[in-house]
């Protein structure tokens, strides 16, 4: 404690909100917004102290509606464009259905981005994940990355 009062002890730079995740997939050529039949995303709140900052939300009974269904997965939109000094971030899924392949992996942050690409893992497999066929799928993301 610095000071006689909480005002003396704020932090200079302390932000929290909400923001609108935008899930892509990849087809034609190029990656493209997915549009959903039914399902919301709940719960897309950030914190940024300093540079760095937490995010999370929350994919409830999403189905994919067209083209996007078993296409790469991407997240655009993130609060804030993260720091152009590598992939140090943590990204991490719990809870979910949310992808085709059962080997499904976590997200990573791309540096100078704004978006959240699912990787995938398993035997000698380093590739991208893909969004399920699975109508009403459900994820939690939260995360933490260093803002530029």
């Amino acid at each position: 404690f610095n000071g006689d009062t909480a005002a003396a002890n704020a932090l200079d730079d302390y932000e929290e909100g909400t923001w609108t995740p935008n899930p892509h997939g990849y087809w034609n050529g190029g990656w493209r917004p997915l549009s959903f039949s039914s399902g919301s995303i709940v719960g897309a709140t950030y914190t940024k102290v300093g540079r760095l900052v937490y995010f999370k939300c929350y994919f409830d009974g999403m189905t994919i509606s067209g083209s996007g269904k078993n296409t790469y997965a991407r997240i655009y939109s993130l609060p804030f464009q993260a720091a152009n000094n590598g992939y140090g971030s943590g990204t991490m899924i719990s809870h979910s259905n949310a992808f085709e392949n059962t080997d499904a992996g976590s997200f990573y942050i791309n540096p100078n981005g704004s978006d959240i690409i699912a990787t995938r893992y398993g035997s000698d497999d380093y590739n991208y994940a893909r969004w399920s066929n699975t109508d009403g799928f459900y994820m939690m993301v939260s995360g933490v990355y260093e803002a530029a």
